[in-house]
């Protein structure tokens, strides 16, 4: 019924539609079971209008932000649209060419060098894992320059070490920044942010909102601006 519409809408625009096709919620419920038979992190609550209980459509190419009063459903229903969660009645649908990436809030990296976790998901001869790429979106997050020397490290074989060193001489502002860099390196359709600005101060913050609207503005970080139009909006 959806492509039926935007055909009749936007007939002129047929071979785009599949960019024109929103993520839709709608009247999603779920709850986390507790101990004793209790319910907690209600999305729509019994005999409430709060929460879900309506159709919210999210357009391609645009940037959201969930915001309410803690323990109201916010990360929960980041983590359905993330694929975390699957309600047994999901109500939502998401375009199928969509690629969705899920970032939670604490950041996590296995055991190799710095540019294997930062380009974890793609093929190494992908363009979009290039080194140069890696390092230009984590300069435009501000990661410190000290950190980045761990970008030509060796990929890891069997050293004692197991390829924590880097991780561990890293800031907190270091880890969190290059959480969301490995996010932009992958490059998906849609992307799903816990908190991203929650670890940093207001300078910081400010860069990492601006490259979260580049990310929307220029379908993708570091590619070559003269086929922006070629590809997926984000």
């Amino acid at each position: 019924e959806l492509r039926e519409y935007l055909v009749k809408q936007y007939p002129e625009k047929t071979s785009g539609l599949m960019d024109m096709e929103p993520i839709v919620f709608s009247n999603v419920h779920f709850a986390y079971e507790l101990e004793y038979g209790r319910e907690a992190s209600l999305l729509t609550r019994k005999n409430s209008h709060e929460g879900l209980d309506r159709k919210i459509e999210i357009m391609q190419g645009s940037m959201v932000c969930v915001v309410g009063p803690r323990s109201e459903g916010k990360a929960t229903l980041l983590k359905i649209l993330g694929g975390v969660i699957i309600p047994p009645d999901s109500g939502i649908f998401i375009p199928a060419h969509l690629r969705i990436l899920h970032v939670a809030a604490e950041p996590y990296f296995y055991k190799d060098s710095m540019y294997k976790n930062l380009t974890f998901g793609l093929h190494p001869d992908s363009p979009g894992a290039s080194k140069e790429r890696v390092k230009a979106i984590c300069i435009s997050l501000g990661v410190n320059e000290y950190a980045l020397r761990y970008l030509e490290e060796p990929t890891v074989g069997d050293s004692d070490d197991g390829g924590e060193k880097w991780s561990l001489v890293l800031s907190l502002t270091d880890r969190h920044l290059l959480n969301l860099a490995r996010a932009f390196v992958f490059d998906p359709e849609v992307l799903v942010l816990h908190k991203p600005t929650m670890p940093f101060d207001e300078r910081v913050s400010s860069q990492v909102l601006k490259v979260m609207r580049e990310f929307v503005t220029d379908r993708g970080l570091h590619w070559d601006s003269e086929q922006k139009t070629l590809r997926r909006p984000r």
